[in-house]
């Protein structure tokens, strides 16, 4: 399971998610390591619903800047070898709700196994048509941010 550092870097006073990373919430992790947090989702849209959590305190996808890239395809990775280990040959679903419509300001990725549990969850946990209103795919935020990042010179 990794590392058993707990320590929220940046850590911002009444942040559940920084809670979870000092020990100080309850929570069923599933995976740690010195980067990133992984617990089971506490109102899960399916029966795989983990969220994957940096111990860096980032507000949210529209404060991720051109270094984080590592920290984002390492929580890409971590929630892939969660759902491949738990619910293999799962349909996957991995991304993250932009704000306003994120419920806790700590960067989080979704990572679910599909199917969801029921059929409304499906507006919540994905773009509505080519609207990109409240959630946006990882492998789409990642390129994103490396077109952002190589257009800034940085790589």
């Amino acid at each position: 399971m990794g590392a058993a550092v707990t320590k929220c870097l940046n850590l911002s006073k009444g942040c559940t998610f920084c809670r979870i990373v000092q020990g100080d919430q309850p929570s069923t992790i599933v995976y740690r390591d010195d980067r990133v947090i992984a617990f089971n989702d506490r109102r899960p849209a399916a029966a795989g619903h983990y969220q994957v959590i940096p111990r860096k305190h980032i507000r949210s996808v529209d404060q991720i800047v051109c270094e984080d890239q590592p920290l984002v395809s390492h929580m890409h990775d971590v929630g892939l070898k969660i759902l491949d280990d738990r619910h293999p040959g799962a349909d996957a679903l991995f991304g993250f709700h932009k704000p306003p419509f994120n419920s806790i300001n700590h960067l989080h990725l979704h990572c679910i196994a599909l199917p969801f549990n029921n059929g409304a969850k499906t507006c919540k946990y994905s773009k509505m048509g080519r609207f990109q209103l409240h959630w946006i795919p990882v492998d789409e935020f990642m390129v994103a941010l490396s077109d952002t990042c190589k257009g800034n010179g940085q790589s």
